[in-house]
């Protein structure tokens, strides 16, 4: 697949050449509607073995490579309540392509033996995607042809080890995660293997995997072992007994500043850092529960603890009868203000880890500071639930939701304030969005029913038109590196949406609004 990226090279289909065509200005290009760029099909030969693993599934995931150039999709089920034995796969288009909306095939696809509920692309490694599955495994596959790991053709790098059995996942996988380890870099010259992988599930567990090709009992099986295990133990808002919460989604700080400065899921390794590093990362990730709690939490794991738990894993393999190591009860830091259901999507600011999205099943979507319990903002995109919650990686205020019937709405919360919605001349964005006044004015809607969305409108928002269908889950993810870009998937589809200039780069002044995001509600209990 590589290949074929690099013999496209000189295609003028979704290049930066193409970005900067025309003469309009990006205040002309802020009044445009979002545009199709690309409409991806999935394989719908009725003869196709592709287009029978497919029948009846429905993209689960959307992620972007490194490059910025291709985008793969998982596919599995949302209408299962228990296990299932249908077979799920990953799709993979190649935007440079300049045939890839003609195409009928992507141009990788991989079969697995079980829905495939979330992935996520490597962020150094163009080639390497991460997936969780519906029965609770966890992968990871390279659409790299000429990788030494793909022998025979098998795209398969590593596979989670059932190994201890008490230990793995055992309800549906909602997300995966990839995260720095500092340790793990200081002694490898290839900088992708510096990361451990993180997946979160809805047994309440989050899981640091191994996934080298040297992890204990590995052996050139392709097994990721497990490095380290925490549960998420918080108490119920109503009777204060300590529950473990289901993972509905969950969020780790994502810039590579932050990672590398210790801000990532800390495991026995990084916990020889600095103690001003330690600190900056004492909340290092957010949960969305199925129960409706948001729960800041801490994975901070003693060196002790966490070589415990290693010696414990390796004895283990080398002697099935030997003791296997225990889960540790993740800290939570805080908890904020519940949602009334499942919490969807959870999304960390990339510019700002104090600062943080979540949409519901409730339909709302809403914005929190780490300092405050309350939210500091309450959005209403759509009559339905809110499946997904994205931050733009390049304009700080910029904020995507992914909403029943398959509709994207977008907010630029700084030109919220600009308009001087909900608050006075000079009150700052915490003024026109604090104390949990609603803002739900959006500055664009596409996707989804022709019609399709409630709640919001008015001065400044544009719309683009939509696609009649049944169309209900709506994932959606910002381009890493073409900050035009959007794209989503939900039942209709897949997408690939131009934004505009607008959306490309900071405005003056953002940052700045985004720390006055992050201090509100300091006269709060956390």
């Amino acid at each position: 697949m590589l290949r074929a990226l690099l013999e496209n090279e000189r295609s003028e289909s979704f290049s930066s050449g193409a970005l900067e065509a025309g003469n309009a200005s990006a205040d002309d290009l802020a009044d445009r509607p979002p545009e199709r760029v690309h409409r991806l099909v999935a394989p719908t030969a009725s003869s196709s073995r592709r287009a029978e693993i497919l029948a009846g599934l429905v993209p689960t995931g959307v992620s972007w490579n490194a490059t910025g150039y291709t985008l793969a999709v998982s596919y599995g089920r949302h209408d299962v309540p228990g296990w299932s034995d249908s077979k799920g796969a990953i799709c993979a288009w190649n935007l440079r392509r300049g045939d890839v909306d003609a195409r009928e095939e992507p141009d990788a696809f991989i079969e697995t033996d079980n829905c495939v509920q979330c992935l996520r692309f490597h962020p150094e490694h163009p080639a390497l995607v991460a997936a969780g599955t519906l029965d609770g495994d966890v992968f990871v596959f390279s659409l790299d042809e000429s990788d030494a790991a793909r022998r025979d053709g098998d795209p398969l790098v590593a596979k989670s080890s059932a190994r201890p059995a008490t230990l793995a996942h055992r309800e549906p996988v909602t997300g995966v995660h990839w995260q720095f380890d500092l340790a793990e870099a200081s002694k490898r010259a290839d900088a992708t293997l510096a990361y451990d992988l993180v997946s979160v599930a809805g047994d309440g567990r989050a899981l640091v995997w191994d996934w080298r090709p040297d992890a204990p009992g590995a052996a050139g099986k392709k097994i990721a072992s497990l490095k380290f295990g925490h549960e998420i133990v918080a108490p119920h808002p109503e009777t204060r007994r300590a529950t473990t919460w289901g993972v509905a989604s969950a969020s780790f700080p994502t810039d590579a500043a932050s990672s590398r400065s210790g801000g990532a899921f800390l495991t026995a390794a990084s916990s020889e850092l600095s103690g001003a590093v330690k600190n900056a990362a004492s909340a290092s990730f957010v949960v969305g529960s199925d129960g409706g709690p948001v729960l800041a939490c801490s994975a901070r794991a003693s060196k002790t603890a966490a070589e415990e738990f290693r010696r414990k894993i390796a004895d283990h393999f080398a002697d099935a009868s030997s003791a296997p190591p225990s889960l540790s009860r993740t800290a939570v830091v805080s908890q904020h203000e519940p949602h009334a259901g499942a919490v969807n999507g959870v999304s960390i600011n990339p510019r700002d880890a104090s600062v943080f999205a979540t949409g519901g099943a409730d339909g709302a979507v809403r914005i929190y500071a780490r300092r405050a319990r309350r939210r500091v903002a309450s959005l209403h995109p759509s009559a339905g639930a809110a499946f997904d919650v994205q931050w733009s990686p390049h304009r700080p205020l910029v904020l995507a939701a992914g909403c029943q019937g398959g509709e994207v709405v977008l907010y630029d919360l700084f030109d919220e304030r600009a308009r001087g919605a909900g608050g006075g001349e000079g009150e700052g964005i915490a003024g026109s969005l604090g104390a949990g006044r609603d803002a739900s004015r959006p500055r664009a809607r596409f996707g989804g029913a022709s019609g399709g969305g409630g709640g919001g409108g008015g001065g400044g928002e544009r719309r683009a038109d939509g696609d009649p269908g049944e169309a209900s889950h709506c994932c959606v993810a910002f381009n890493p590196a073409l900050p035009e870009y959007l794209a989503s998937a939900d039942a209709g589809g897949v997408s690939v949406w131009e934004l505009g200039r607008a959306f490309a780069r900071a405005r003056p002044g953002e940052e700045e609004a985004l720390a006055d995001v992050a201090r509100a509600g300091l006269d709060e209990v956390a």
